[in-house]
């Protein structure tokens, strides 16, 4: 009994990886990689319940422009960890459009955060600027 039992679990263990691999990804994590004019532009489509995050690491005293637009309100923040506590400096919610500009106070790595809490997938075009 002990071995059937033993073989049932793998089985259903098996079963349950392979159907959380088949599900569709809610939360994307994307690197910031500036271009040679120092400038991030990304498009996603965002599904309904997803989440995106866009890091990088920051210098103080950088100043970045940023500007998103979506088809969905999304919530918004800006955020970064220190140790176990989460420190959001800037924090939106459902916003179609924002366009801010945000001064690094420390150096760190730092997250701009995008969540469609709608039932409706989201086309997300994103735009950061380091300024000179």
């Amino acid at each position: 009994m002990h071995i059937i039992t033993n073989a049932l679990s793998r089985k259903n263990l098996v079963l349950l990886v392979l159907s959380a691999l088949s599900l569709p990804a809610l939360a994307s994590l994307v690197e910031l990689k500036w271009d040679k004019q120092s400038r991030v532009a990304h498009h996603t489509e965002l599904k309904a319940g997803g989440s995106l995050e866009l890091c990088g690491k920051l210098e103080a005293g950088q100043k970045i422009d940023w500007h998103y637009q979506s088809t969905q309100a999304l919530d918004f923040n800006i955020h970064f960890h220190e140790g176990k506590e989460v420190v959001v400096p800037v924090k939106h919610k459902a916003k179609t459009e924002l366009q801010e500009q945000f001064e690094v106070k420390q150096t760190q790595g730092y997250c701009w955060m995008w969540t469609n809490k709608s039932k409706e997938e989201a086309s997300l075009d994103i735009a950061l600027e380091r300024l000179k």
